[in-house]
C-alpha cells in the first residue's frame, strides 16, 4: 500500500518526498489485521476517496459509510472515545499512543532512525518529547539487578 501523508510537518508539496510504502502481514487468527483492513475497505463508500468516512446511521449490507470524509475533530477524539468505551483506566489520545510506541521501541533497543520511520518524525531531536526517560521503577530495577549480580559473584568466589 502506498500513501502520501499531509500534516503539520509534511505539507504535501512534493508527493515523492512523503510517499511511503507500508506492509501489513496476515495471520490465521480471527483478529488478522489484513482481513480486518480488507473488510473495512470493502464497506467504504465508493463515491468518496477518504480512508476515514462518516459512518451511516443505518448501515447497509454492502456499505457502512457515507460518501463524505470524517472530520478532523472526530478523528482527533477517536482514541479518547475508544478508551472510555473500553473502560480503560486511563484516557488515551493519539499523541499518548504515539509516545508509548516510541518509548517502547526505544526501550527494546530499536535505533532512532527506525523509530522515526514509525512515528513520522523527520528530526531525531523531535523524538525527545515523545520518548520518556527511565522511570523511578526502571532505575530501581537496574540498581537491584546490579546488587544481585554482585552478590552472586561474591558468593561464587572460592574461600
Amino acid at each position: 500500500m502506498t500513501y502520501n501523508e499531509s500534516n503539520k510537518t509534511h505539507h504535501g508539496v512534493d508527493n515523492r518526498e512523503n510517499e511511503q510504502v507500508q506492509r501489513m502481514y496476515g495471520n490465521n487468527r480471527d483478529t488478522c489485521p489484513v482481513k480486518s483492513l480488507d473488510l473495512y475497505l470493502s464497506k467504504l463508500s465508493p463515491k468518496c476517496d477518504a480512508l476515514f468516512q462518516q459512518p451511516l446511521q443505518y448501515p447497509k449490507q454492502s456499505c457502512w459509510y457515507a460518501s463524505q470524509p470524517m472530520g478532523k475533530n472526530k478523528l482527533a477524539g477517536m482514541m479518547a472515545r475508544i478508551s472510555k468505551t473500553a473502560g480503560l483506566s486511563k484516557r488515551y489520545t493519539n499523541h499518548c499512543i504515539k509516545a508509548t510506541v516510541a518509548t517502547r521501541l526505544k526501550k527494546a533497543g530499536i535505533d532512532l532512525l527506525s523509530i522515526m520511520s514509525v512515528t513520522g518524525h523527520r528530526n531525531v531531536k523531535s523524538l525527545d518529547s515523545y520518548i520518556e526517560g527511565p522511570t523511578d521503577q526502571d532505575q530501581i530495577c537496574k540498581i537491584w539487578d546490579v546488587f544481585i549480580n554482585q552478590t552472586l559473584q561474591i558468593n561464587s568466589l572460592p574461600l
